[in-house]
């Protein structure tokens, strides 16, 4: 879309070219792995919906940000910041509005400007892997921390009136206090716009933030701060680059079409499918996340799921062939399915499912698993 001087584009028609350039069943394949690419490019901000078209609200324009994407080099950054081994410096910064976001990006430009740290300010990545999975990775990393919380509103309380701060920065102070609490040094530098009740942890922590009426007032004084050295960081340990670990549990299901609309299982199947349920119940990142299949015939490739970050569930159907819900015994559904992953520092988790013999429709259960071990 960008090549194409980023004129709209309707998902039917991306979908028809895919499957115009591909045979068989590799045809929807390949075209239901683009619509799925396309769902992931608006949730992250680089598509949105133009209703220039009064009839039809599908069709789908580049935002700035995807404007912004002008070699494939770029969606390496969040990687290349993370694999960095100069301390990391996270900024914690709404990006409700422009001026909110230009906030964060300046900070990150004084802190390259005048230090030889690394700045994450997730509106600033460009990523496929979704920001969640590059923020909660930069947490881990972190070196420094600087906090810039506008407000987000009147909250009624049994105490009365109070004015809250954005509560996806009061999740960000939490993992830091966390990690301060396991020893991580960590170098908070915080600002507040004047008025914001103190909650939740920072009721506890010393934050001692800096009250702005202005956002240049944050500016100005951060600046200052870099030009005086008063905001030093401790190279970080070896240790400390090593993420915290994925931890994959692993369940699956036959799910008939009408379920699978109702849970939300997409793209939605006229047929029965198998559909493995991928949790990462640990605190990093799992990835290079494959399905394998024994026991039913013919045989299908590994699936390669891509990666899963922490808290994630993803589902991952699976349409076997000759598969027949109304046999008793139940034709076709495998024995064993075998998940393997790793993670970024991590490597070495597997998931073993064996089917229990005689149900019907087929169950599974773990029979084994695998912990990631430190690689």
């Amino acid at each position: 879309m960008n090549a194409d001087a980023a004129r709209p584009e309707h998902p039917k028609n991306i979908r028809l070219s895919i499957e115009d350039q591909y045979s068989g069943p590799s045809a929807s394949k390949a075209a239901d792995h683009v619509m799925t690419a396309l769902e992931l490019l608006q949730r992250e901000g680089y598509l949105m919906k133009s209703y220039k078209d009064l009839l039809d609200h599908e069709w789908l324009t580049l935002t700035e940000k995807g404007k912004g994407i002008e070699k494939l080099g770029m969606m390496e950054q969040p990687k290349a910041i993370l694999a960095s081994q100069s301390p990391v410096v996270f900024i914690s910064c709404g990006q409700y509005t422009e001026e909110e976001r230009a906030v964060g990006s300046r900070v990150s430009e004084l802190i390259r400007n005048y230090t030889n740290y690394v700045p994450y300010f997730a509106q600033d990545q460009q990523s496929f892997e979704g920001l969640s999975e590059g923020i909660i990775a930069a947490l881990h990393k972190m070196s420094g921390m600087v906090v810039v919380m506008h407000k987000r509103g009147d909250v009624a309380t049994p105490d009365g009136t109070i004015q809250r701060g954005s509560v996806w920065i009061e999740q960000e102070i939490a993992i830091a206090a966390s990690l301060q609490q396991r020893g991580h040094s960590i170098n908070v530098r915080a600002y507040a716009a004047s008025g914001i009740a103190r909650e939740g942890l920072r009721q506890l922590l010393q934050l001692n933030p800096v009250e702005f009426t202005d956002n240049d007032e944050v500016l100005k004084h951060f600046e200052q701060l870099l030009r005086n050295g008063e905001f030093v960081l401790a190279s970080p340990e070896p240790e400390a680059f090593r993420e915290a670990p994925p931890d994959l549990n692993v369940t699956a299901e036959m799910i008939g079409p009408d379920e699978s609309d109702k849970r939300g299982i997409y793209p939605v199947s006229s047929s029965t499918r198998l559909v493995v349920f991928l949790n990462n119940a640990g605190t990093g990142p799992a990835t290079d996340v494959t399905v394998s299949l024994e026991g039913i015939m013919p045989s299908i490739e590994e699936q390669r799921i891509g990666s899963i970050g922490p808290g994630q569930t993803k589902p991952h159907p699976i349409l076997l062939p000759n598969y027949s819900f109304a046999h008793n015994p139940p034709g076709n559904a495998p024995s064993i399915i075998t998940v393997r992953y790793g993670g970024h520092g991590w490597k070495g988790g597997t998931e073993v499912l064996k089917q229990i013999p005689g149900s019907h429709p087929p169950k599974w259960q773990t029979t084994s698993s695998t912990r990631p071990n430190p690689s």
